[in-house]
């Protein structure tokens, strides 16, 4: 009898068993294994396994059931019954239940790097789920749902499953997504014709080669598509511009790189406005609205990197901070109060309405000094102040501390000795900043030590001041190179340091403030890189930036006070570097009265991540092209079922 033209006239009361028995379970294992790839990373290999074999064995056992049992409707009850326990015993079993948090930190890791967020991890479960009981209970659980989903008299709920799950494995590329929705589509497509053979006469090889053929097509169908899709620079350019086009709508644009040295050449292009300030006070010098905060470097752009800085052995530092009113945006604000509480001279506070219209809005843009900021949610813990709105607010304020850029560097050495909650914060944070602000590259390492300190005129074994090292590489790159708005592009063909320096020999503040940060960091010196707008002092009146006022500057880590802005490129700085100040800090705080130096895990919640090298966010393909493609294909099979069927 041929498998495509069976008609209802040769249907009889019922197949064999062993034909019954297939029809029910060959859908159950192909949806099962599929899912099980869908999670692939969340899992060991070990695990991994083991949870497949789980998923097959129970799809197995129910469609035995579902064979010898007089009820039709049992099966599919037990079936229900064991996903629930299973799912129960995951989180009452302490293993499957960390194994469970394991696999739930992948997906925010993913999660936080896709959507640029910060949520926090579950503390101590790792990022890899070893757990060989979860991945039996997984395995019942996928198992028996699968063969639920699989006997179901319609084949929708099925067919909805697969493109969710396959859509969100290939979005957060937790798992082969190829080969998931290959084995999920496969499985629907054998479900379909399933129920059309159950109480035919057909017999076991027919079945066998029907089916496989679908199976088959299948396979083929999905991986011609990845095969052309994977390697056309089109499709991923395609992508990236829907990318780049959603953003445009959702935050607007600007012509600041956000850290993309590629790009940083024309950030000062543009007549157009971006920023609009209002005072309602005279400010007593320039101001910097920060916005993009670069703090890892890999040799041809700066990037953000916070959340993930968060976690191992600094997990639950950053709620204790909140605790303890050390929030890193306003830590300046909080460092002026607390001085002022110990005798100090009161900091005049400023309220700015800020426009934002032609500004990029994932960005709030505020001071250093900030000290609140009011009609816009944006992440203040962390090192960009990322807007968390969904659609962000075009108009904010933000109320800062009035300083003068003479008084930016401030003495902070009576810190050393005080026991205030913002002393005791500072010192946790600061030895965090020293773990996680001093890495570059090390091509970058040599070529900062080539050009800015040769040993030819720099003692590398001296004990130096931050102003000796500062005051050095704002000479040295004076030296080596002059600044212009109109610079060439950087490549990434060789180191950036050695290419500026050495080549190119010209460069705007986005060059000037990549090398002098990459050059403190190489001093022991905690710095960051920082792009926002330069505005001048002013009150009353609205101050309209532009592109022209678009600046990139570096902010260095002093004990006490916290970030610090630094200007290095030539012409732009006017602060004077009072010497006084900073060596009476180091010394304050190296004179033995206050260890700088604390065992990272001494902050309550912390503790070691034994994952933390498993972490890889790669992506080959753009998340919009690879949901698209999963989308179309489903669609392309479905066109499939109904052309055999």
């Amino acid at each position: 009898m041929n498998f495509v033209t069976l008609t209802s006239t040769e249907r009889i009361a019922s197949n064999g068993r062993v034909v019954a028995m297939f029809l029910s379970v060959a859908p159950a294992v192909l949806l099962s294994a599929g899912f099980c790839c869908t999670i692939a990373r969340c899992l060991s290999a070990t695990c991994m396994g083991i949870m497949l074999a789980a998923a097959v064995g129970v799809a197995v056992a129910l469609g035995a059931l579902g064979v010898l049992m007089a009820s039709k409707k049992a099966p599919l009850w037990i079936a229900l019954a064991a996903a629930s326990v299973a799912l129960l015993c995951a989180l009452l079993i302490p293993s499957a239940r960390w194994g469970f948090y394991a696999c739930v930190n992948t997906v925010i890791a993913r999660v936080n790097s896709i959507c640029e967020l910060y949520i926090p991890l579950v503390a101590d479960a790792g990022l890899l789920c070893e757990a060989v009981s979860l991945a039996v209970l997984a395995g019942m659980f996928a198992g028996s749902l699968a063969w639920l989903f699989a006997n179901l008299s319609v084949s929708w709920p099925t067919l909805l499953i697969i493109v969710i799950c396959g859509s969100a494995s290939m979005a957060l590329q937790l798992g082969d997504s190829a080969i998931s929705m290959t084995l999920g589509v496969a499985g629907w497509l054998v479900q379909c014709r399933a129920g059309e053979l159950r109480g035919s006469t057909v017999g076991l090889p027919q079945v066998l080669f029907g089916l496989g053929g679908l199976c088959a097509a299948c396979g083929v169908l999905f991986a011609l598509i990845v095969a052309l899709v994977q390697p056309l620079p089109e499709v991923s350019a395609l992508s990236a511009s829907a990318v780049k086009a959603v953003q445009g709508v959702r935050f607007g644009d600007d012509s600041l790189p956000e850290g993309d040295l590629s790009q940083a050449a024309d950030m000062n292009e543009g007549a157009s406005t971006t920023l609009s300030l209002t005072a309602d006070k005279t400010l007593d010098d320039d101001l910097l609205m920060k916005g993009f905060v670069g703090t890892t470097f890999d040799g041809m752009s700066w990037g953000r990197g916070d959340w993930m800085s968060y976690e191992g052995e600094w997990s639950g530092m950053r709620e204790w901070l909140r605790q303890t009113g050390l929030t890193v945006a306003e830590q300046r604000a909080a460092f002026d109060t607390e001085t002022e509480r110990e005798g100090g001279e009161p900091v005049e506070a400023v309220e700015i309405s800020v426009d934002a219209s032609g500004a990029n809005r994932r960005y709030t843009y505020a001071p250093y000094t900030l000290r609140s900021l009011g009609g816009t949610g944006a992440m203040l813990t962390a090192s960009t102040m990322l807007s968390m709105d969904f659609l962000p607010s075009k108009t904010y304020s933000v109320t800062v501390d009035n300083v003068p850029s003479d008084d930016v560097i401030a003495d902070s050495s009576w810190l050393a000795s005080s026991k205030s909650d913002y002393a005791k914060s500072e010192r946790v944070y600061a030895a965090f900043v020293r773990d996680k602000y001093l890495d570059l590259p090390e091509e970058e390492r040599d070529a900062v030590n080539t050009y800015l300190f040769s040993s030819d005129s720099w003692d590398a074994g001296a004990n130096v001041s931050d102003t000796a090292v500062i005051s050095r590489v704002r000479t040295m790159l004076a030296s080596l190179a002059g600044q212009t708005d109109n610079p060439p592009t950087y490549t990434g063909a060789t180191s950036f340091v050695a290419w500026f320096l050495g080549t190119a020999h010209e460069g705007n503040s986005a060059y000037f403030a990549t090398a002098a940060t990459l050059a403190f960091r190489s001093q022991g010196i905690p710095a960051r890189y920082v792009e926002g707008y330069q505005a001048a002092d002013g009150a009353g009146v609205a101050l309209n930036l532009t592109a022209a006022d678009a600046r990139a500057w570096t902010e260095i880590y002093l004990d006490g006070q916290g970030w610090t802005p630094v200007e290095v490129t030539p012409g732009y700085y006017s602060q004077t570097l009072d010497a006084d100040k900073i060596i009476d800090v180091g010394e304050a705080w190296s004179n033995g009265a206050n260890d700088k130096t604390l065992d990272a895990g001494s902050v309550a919640g912390q503790a070691e991540d034994k994952h933390r090298e498993d972490v890889s966010v790669m992506y080959n393909i753009p998340v919009v092209a690879k949901v698209g493609v999963g989308l179309i294909g489903t669609a392309i099979a479905a066109l499939l079922a109904l052309f055999v069927r």
